[in-house]
């Protein structure tokens, strides 16, 4: 699932499919770059230069702080690729736009909650069935714009 207003990088898909497969994964997500200062609308994307410091993880930081803390990991620790239902629960480490999943783990919850916190709510579900993978690499860029088209 692509956001309107986030960017994947060329070979994401390749990247999360292959890593699905070679893991027995039903469902991925990654990393994500943010813009710094609003990078990524529509057709006027501005190119990533990561030399310039324009982007920050998503996942990083606070978040990551967050995480190691609920989970009891030392902080020089890196994030788990493995994520269980104990992982997600502590903090949704997958992005929207980053995340793919098979058919089958789709067709196996609920689908969509659409109360609110409907990706975050699937990927419990997913969680519920089976770990998913995350990869530490930022493969999307993940824009906040606070504005929903």
């Amino acid at each position: 699932m692509l956001d309107d207003d986030d960017v994947w990088y060329p070979q994401k898909t390749e990247i999360q499919v292959k890593a699905m497969h070679e893991g027995n994964y039903s469902y991925a997500s990654s990393d994500a770059n943010k813009p710094r200062n609003g990078r990524c609308h529509g057709s006027k994307y501005i190119s990533h230069d990561l030399e310039k410091g324009a982007f920050f993880l998503a996942n990083g930081g606070r978040f990551k702080k967050l995480i190691w803390k609920k989970l009891n990991i030392p902080p020089d620790a890196k994030l788990p690729s493995h994520i269980t239902e104990e992982v997600l629960s502590a903090h949704n480490i997958f992005v929207n736009s980053a995340t793919i999943f098979s058919k089958d783990i789709f067709y196996a919850t609920s689908g969509f909650n659409p109360s609110g916190s409907e990706d975050y709510d699937l990927w419990l579900e997913f969680a519920k069935i089976s770990p998913g993978l995350f990869i530490t690499d930022p493969l999307v860029v993940y824009e906040i714009s606070g504005i929903v088209v």
